[in-house]
């Protein structure tokens, strides 16, 4: 059913289904929410539906890989 629905909508990335306490303990706001896991394993960016740009993406993912 999620493969068929990132098929129908054009996705071409991962997408999970979580449990109702997940999605509340990691403010999930949209189907497209959006997190950036640092090299230590925490979340060190979220994002919901429609949010950045490539080059503001870019930008971010930059600074990451400059701060080790």
């Amino acid at each position: 059913m999620l493969r068929a629905f990132a098929s129908s909508n054009g996705y071409p990335w991962k997408v999970a289904q979580g449990n109702p306490e997940l999605l509340e303990r990691y403010r999930v706001t949209s189907t497209s929410t959006k997190f950036v896991v640092g090299k230590d394993g925490a979340i060190v960016y979220t994002a919901g539906y429609g949010v950045g740009d490539v080059n503001s993406w870019r930008q971010l993912f930059e600074r990451l890989a400059a701060a080790g």
